[in-house]
């Protein structure tokens, strides 16, 4: 029997391991026996122990093999290969073990059992493979390159609604919302059999809801209560509610929807996990198990995480060998004709270069040549990123091909930068914390050399930051900063380009500190007229829709010019700009829509110390019976004396009016934050015309 299609999912259950693959004709399930295994280092000779601990009842298996202990694989060190019975015996076999004390260190005993098994296959959910049955499964990868569209696996998103919030004695389902289709509504139980019903009729292969965990639980709960056989899964109920699901992925919204299925496929590649994993871990677990899988390929065990230490430093190894990235404080004020040159993934291009790995470091130098673990694991996924980078930019706006490379690419950035941060964490079984220092100490020698070269090349270096230099340059063309970039390439052996090219360029000062620089925060306009912005009220989620809009406006007022002297005539117009919004805030004309604010909660209410606006909407929705990961609110009277009287919760607004005072100052504070470089302050805008604003 030969199958072939896509892998969707694999999980192991009472001693088999299942295969779910989608071909062509539909939803395949496969399966095999499956007996958990780890190493040990013995204290004595290996092959005395084998008689010993074969007739302990749980192990099946074991045997003598050569293998390397460390990365450095110097050389091959003889241990003991162990299988078992059964997944839920591991941890009495090691405990059992160790109370032989004939054991120095256990390896490969905290992975998963997905793990083990994907890794023996060397295959990953979201690949195209060729499965034949012959004496077990035999897993092939179908190598299709660098493939952009992912592959056809389908989807149902829903929301469930119920009576209440607090806790789940009393649920009740009263509607599940069903995205780009007719919501469920109607007595409970006709709900969950429409439910079912159009589950039968799409066969998804992914389930996905904002709580997926949470939803399908409470279905299967109600499901009990209102006497419903119902099973989710594809094929027979097996056992538990939540493996009624088997043969459908289940992900939560957020995930799915902000990495897009293209971007997680490249989560579930790297890290060798099936998709419900590789959607909800840390990005730090999916490097780990990255790193284990390249070293089981290597013949290197795994050792346990926590067997490990990056030691102790004295506060002089640490300011001297641990001082981050290079800044370069910016020079505040308005700019003319300025390039922004980019290094193109720094970081993972150093560990790669330089040859930066955990067993080939010590402080401030490489010790070998031959090629690192981490940069042959970098390397690989490097290179994957600036294929589909550079394939996107060949591609049309609103493309589905471009959306697909933008995420995939941006899920291999993120997966390579945490790569750089990783390399020096605690929970980094493999970790050194030099490999992560000596990053840091290349990356501002590289900057350093990257801005005397603009310097002695006549340009004027504005700011730098990491892995960008912003220089300006009276008269310079586009094509003489390509140039350069190019000449910096080979003086640093690092690629780098013109990442923008600005018309204008506006370095701001800190809010708290008018006086002081403040990094990663200006705004400018390019020479294509487009506006770029970062770091400022306009780019911060939950500010006003209102407030965001205003600041565009300013800024395309004040940079609507042909030269810098233009810039600075322009300011009388855009203060006059700021009265004019600040007398629309003041005679009630903006509407309350537009005046919601939005913030985030990372724990519960009752843990927060200070009631602060976000605090006092999530209480005033818990008066009501609901609660919320994310709340929106206006200020009603913000100076109130009561913290549950100063907003309104934006679900409970009805006639509710806002607090024009208050919105009046987040106007003035967007203003200032634009204009603050031009010498105007607050004081200029809360008087028009010599006279002290009065709001009622």
């Amino acid at each position: 029997m030969k199958v072939e299609g896509w892998l969707l999912d694999v999980y192991i259950e009472n001693g088999n391991t299942f295969l779910w693959v989608k071909t062509d004709d539909g939803v395949v399930k496969l399966s095999e026996g499956f007996n958990p295994d780890f190493y040990f280092l013995p204290s004595c000779e290996a092959s005395q122990l084998i008689d010993t601990i074969s007739e302990h009842v749980n192990i099946i298996k074991a045997s003598t093999e050569r293998k390397y202990v460390s990365l450095k694989m110097e050389r091959e060190v003889e241990t003991v290969h162990v299988w078992i019975d059964s997944t839920w015996n591991l941890k009495r076999v090691t405990r059992d073990l160790k109370k032989l004390k004939l054991v120095k260190d256990f390896y490969n005993t905290d992975l998963l059992n997905v793990q083990r098994y994907l890794f023996s296959k060397g295959v990953a959910p979201s690949n195209r493979v060729k499965v034949e049955l012959k004496e077990g499964l035999r897993v092939k990868v179908l190598n299709d390159g660098y493939r952009v569209k992912p592959p056809p696996f389908t989807d149902l998103k829903f929301k469930l609604k119920t009576n209440s919030e607090q806790g789940r004695g009393n649920l009740k389902i009263r509607e599940i919302e069903i995205y780009s289709c007719k919501n469920l509504r109607g007595e409970e139980e006709e709900i969950l059999s429409n439910f079912l019903e159009l589950i039968e009729e799409r066969d998804p292969d992914f389930l996905v809801s904002p709580k997926i965990t949470r939803d399908i639980e409470i279905i299967m709960d109600r499901s009990e209560e209102e006497g419903l056989n119902l099973s989710l899964g594809r094929g027979e109920p097996e056992g538990k509610p939540l493996h009624y699901i088997r043969g459908r992925v289940l992900v939560n919204l957020d995930r799915y929807e902000g990495m897009g299925l293209a971007g997680l496929c490249e989560y579930t590649n790297f890290s060798l996990l099936p998709f419900n994993l590789a959607s909800k871990w840390p990005i730090g677990r999916l490097i780990d198990s990255r790193q284990c899988y390249e070293a089981y390929k290597a013949n290197v065990l795994i050792p346990e995480k926590g067997s490990r230490s990056n030691g102790c430093f004295s506060l002089e190894q640490i300011l001297f060998r641990d001082k981050g990235g290079l800044i370069f404080s910016p020079i505040t004020g308005l700019h003319e004709n300025v390039a922004e040159l980019d290094f193109e993934s720094m970081f993972p291009n150093i560990i790669v270069k330089f040859n930066v790995s955990y067993e080939t470091v010590e402080p401030y130098r490489v010790l070998t040549r031959e090629k690192g673990f981490l940069p042959r694991l970098t390397e690989k996924f490097l290179q994957r990123r600036l294929h589909y980078k550079h394939l996107m930019k060949k591609l049309s706006k609103g493309s589905l091909e471009r959306n697909w490379c933008e995420q995939r690419q941006e899920a291999l950035k993120m997966i390579l930068v945490a790569i750089y941060g990783y390399s020096g964490c605690d929970l980094n079984r493999f970790g050194n914390i030099v490999v992560y220092q000596l990053i840091n100490n290349y990356s501002r020698k590289i900057l350093v050399k990257a801005m005397n070269k603009c310097l002695k090349e006549g340009f004027k270096v504005i700011y730098g930051d990491t892995d960008s230099v912003f220089i300006e340059g009276e008269g310079t063309t586009e094509n003489k900063y390509k140039e350069l970039a190019g000449e910096i390439a080979k003086l640093t052996g690092l690629p780098i380009k013109l990442k923008n090219h600005y018309r204008f360029l506006v370095l701001l000062p800190q809010e708290a500190d008018p006086e002081t620089e403040a990094s990663r925060k200006y705004y400018g306009k390019l020479m294509n007229g487009e506006l770029y912005i970062r770091g400022i009220e306009l780019r911060r989620k939950g500010y006003p829709l209102y407030i965001k809009r205003f600041q565009r406006e300013l800024i395309e007022l004040l940079l609507k010019a042909d030269s810098k002297k233009q810039v600075e005539s322009n300011v009388r117009k855009a203060i006059n700009y700021v009265f004019k919004k600040i007398n629309e805030v003041k005679s009630g004309k903006v509407p309350v829509e537009e005046l919601i604010l939005t913030r985030g909660l990372r724990k519960n209410v009752t843990s927060y110390r200070y009631m602060l606006p976000h605090v006092s909407a999530a209480m005033q929705l818990e008066m009501h019976g609901r609660r919320k990961k994310e709340v929106s609110f206006i200020y009603t009277c913000a100076n109130h004396f009561d913290p549950l009287r100063r907003i309104k919760e934006a679900s409970l607004i009805k006639d509710t009016s806002h607090d024009k005072r208050k919105y009046i100052e987040m106007v003035v504070e967007a203003a200032e934050t634009i204009l603050s470089p031009f010498k105007v302050k607050k004081e200029n805008l809360i008087f028009n015309r010599g006279k002290t604003l009065q709001i009622n």
